[in-house]
């Protein structure tokens, strides 16, 4: 009956598209009916009439996979047997990418296998199907995070585009640029540079055809160049990215606005502030005026950053407008349309800013609200983005740190730790040497000298292995275990991490940067220890100054670095020049000390030695007890601030003449275990 109709139709002389069409479709209906029901030997008689063979739209998976297993058994002409065995092979990838692309990756493996096992047979190897098989095999263990498995298929794929002489074409550069994405993930940089540059060759050869493969290659250049510090070659391919997408912006709005952002993030890693504001500034307007309304997740990510920005200048005025502006406008976006996962760790982001803006700021109660509200977005997230997971753990422990809630911060900073090294086969090691590396600075604020040492020189040695000594993270990694010999007394040591902190500092990132202030700032502690004064005063004057061109008055750094400079000259017997200096920090962060009790009792110890020199003895005593009281309640009759007041109290009763008070403070400090040493 069926060839009876076909006949019909081929009588009748249907020469149009429209009769092409339904002999066509007819052939494929027939064909369906026969899969469905198993009947494949009939499937195949009709299919091959046809010549748009792909059924995975139409049919079940089951059905089509049910029919490609048995359709080798079936007996038919070379020439047929030839194009239905690629038809399966195709489908068979159509089939694979469909459960990859929706997460099923057990299934997507499943099928991929058989398409493999079903090329290796029918097909043959040396082809292009068979090389975009090894790609997708590729991308998907890619995602399962089996890097060897990954490097392994997408050699095997290049290996087979070169004997079959496709070095040329996209599919090749395609393959070269995720091959290189390989080596970055396994932080194989000089590999993953030199796939890159081949990839980038190919496609400038052909740039007319592959314009969005190219904007892609420069943006992996210049994220892998900004990975390796080497940011003059990272600008240069992200500004020639910036310029294609102006010259494209029609089409690549979202993307032009990104990187925008990345040379934000980029200037103000190397402390060019300028330059990043210029960026920032201009990604704001650029969002404002072309893609403002239609991506306001863009938007707010956008303001987040200017936040950020300026929260590390030190311009908390602007900062508190834009990170609170980046907060509403994720609220608003969430009370509007339903949000992906990805939108709400953007939510966490703008939260986590605010809430560092706070805790910088002087409000740890508000800052305590913020953080933990990004800790809690985050933790529904782990699986997403555990990094950022115990990035807010971390924050929350600096937060009850400052605030001397230690208790609390040790939980967190452990807590964090303990995170890392719950999967020591996927131990994240720059991160993990973030976390001990703070926890090092905790336990050496807590005096626990063995433990911070531990810490600090595993974090240092770890920085070393995976960054090499040329690194400005390795060269900080020096300073904290510089500071920890400083703190235990053993200056010759230290000296000679602090110097070789500061000489990476200065040939990598320059002596214009935050960071180099800050090591010049301890080697003033450094030599202050060893009562060398005069290079002290050097040193933290030279710092305070860096720091406050660079930052501005307002900033933490400028804080320290005054601070240190006033208790230099106390500890010189300069008085005059000590009270001069306190009174400045003062001036600067009055609105602040109340909310960081800590701080404030060290300089209210230190105002008060200084009154009591110059005989000012009311204000003297009043500072003083102050202090005391503040020490005794925060940090216990242990801690060395404790016995440090009871040591100041002693030696300002001395010099009034009341040696029984003096006995009683002196005593006290002794009960302590303190070492009498008279300091006036």
């Amino acid at each position: 009956m069926r060839n009876l109709v076909i006949i019909l139709f081929l009588l009748i002389n249907a020469t149009t598209l429209f009769a092409q069409s339904s002999i066509s479709d007819l052939y494929k209906q027939w064909a369906f009916e026969d899969i469905n029901n198993g009947h494949f030997n009939s499937a195949v008689s009709n299919l091959i009439h046809i010549d748009d063979w792909s059924i995975s739209d139409y049919l079940e998976p089951d059905s089509v996979i049910s029919f490609m297993n048995h359709i080798y058994h079936l007996d038919f002409s070379s020439a047929i047997v030839d194009s239905l065995y690629l038809y399966v092979s195709k489908e068979l990838k159509i089939i694979g990418k469909n459960y990859y692309s929706n997460g099923d990756y057990e299934m997507a493996k499943y099928i991929y296998n058989q398409q493999f096992s079903w090329n290796v047979s029918y097909i043959g190897l040396f082809n292009v199907e068979h090389s975009i098989l090894l790609n997708n095999l590729g991308l998907l263990y890619s995602d399962l995070g089996e890097y060897e498995k990954v490097e392994k298929y997408y050699i095997e794929a290049l290996n087979i585009m070169e004997k079959i002489s496709e070095k040329t074409s996209i599919e090749y550069a395609v393959l070269l640029s995720n091959l290189a994405t390989t080596y970055e993930k396994l932080k194989e940089y000089a590999k993953a540079e030199k796939y890159y540059l081949e990839a980038l060759d190919i496609y400038t050869k052909n740039l007319e055809t592959t314009l969005p493969y190219y904007t892609i290659i420069l943006q992996s250049l210049g994220q892998l160049y900004m990975e390796t510090e080497k940011y003059t070659t990272a600008e240069r391919y992200f500004l020639d990215l910036l310029n294609v997408l102006k010259s494209n912006s029609d089409i690549y709005q979202v993307e032009h606005n990104m990187v925008l952002n990345t040379l934000t993030l980029m200037y103000s890693r190397i402390g060019n502030y300028h330059k990043a504001e210029q960026y920032a500034l201009e990604a704001l307007d650029w969002c404002k005026s072309e893609i403002g309304s239609s991506h306001p997740q863009e938007y707010a990510t956008t303001l987040n950053n200017l936040g950020n920005l300026y929260l590390e200048i030190g311009d908390y005025q602007k900062a508190e407008q834009f990170c609170i502006m980046s907060v509403e406008f994720h609220k608003d976006i969430n009370s509007h349309q339903e949000i992906d996962d990805v939108s709400q760790l953007e939510y966490a982001n703008a939260l986590n800013t605010l809430g560092q803006f706070y805790l910088k700021t002087g409000d740890p109660i508000k800052a305590q609200q913020n953080l933990l509200d990004a800790l809690n977005i985050r933790k529904m997230f782990f699986d997403l983005d555990p990094i950022s997971y115990i990035g807010s753990l971390n924050n929350l422990g600096q937060l009850y740190w400052d605030i001397g809630d230690y208790p609390r911060a040790e939980k967190y900073l452990n807590e964090a730790l303990s995170i890392l090294k719950s999967s020591p086969e996927d131990l994240q090691e720059i991160p993990y040497a973030t976390i001990i590396g703070n926890l090092g600075q905790f336990y050496l604020d807590m005096q626990n000298f063995e433990v911070a040492e531990k810490f600090c020189v595993e974090a240092m040695q770890i920085r070393k292995r995976i960054l090499g000594v040329n690194h400005p993270d390795y060269a900080i990694a020096l300073n904290n275990v510089g500071m920890c010999y400083v703190h235990m007394g053993d200056y010759n040591k230290a000296e000679r991490y602090l110097i070789e902190s500061l000489d990476i500092l200065k040939n990598t990132i320059g002596a214009l940067h935050p960071n180099y202030a800050l090591v010049l700032d301890n080697m003033g502690a450094l030599y202050s220890g060893l009562k060398n004064y005069e290079k002290a005063i050097e040193y933290h004057s030279e710092a305070f100054l860096l720091s406050k061109d660079i930052l501005g008055t307002s900033h933490p750094n400028c804080y320290t670095s005054l601070n240190n400079l006033a208790t230099t000259y106390l500890d010189m017997r300069n008085y005059e020049s000590a009270l001069f200096s306190f009174a400045q920090l003062l001036h600067i962060s009055r609105n602040t000390f109340n909310k960081f009790p800590k701080k404030y009792a060290t300089v209210l110890d230190n105002i008060g030695m200084c009154y009591a020199v110059l005989n000012k003895k009311a204000k003297a005593k009043k500072c003083l007890l102050k202090a005391l009281n503040i020490r005794k309640h925060l940090l216990g009759q242990s801690h060395s601030d404790y016995i440090l007041s009871l040591h100041n109290l002693g030696s300002f009763y001395y010099l009034l003449g009341d040696f029984a008070k003096t006995e009683k403070y002196f005593m006290g400090r002794k009960m302590k275990g303190a070492v009498l040493k008279m300091c006036v």
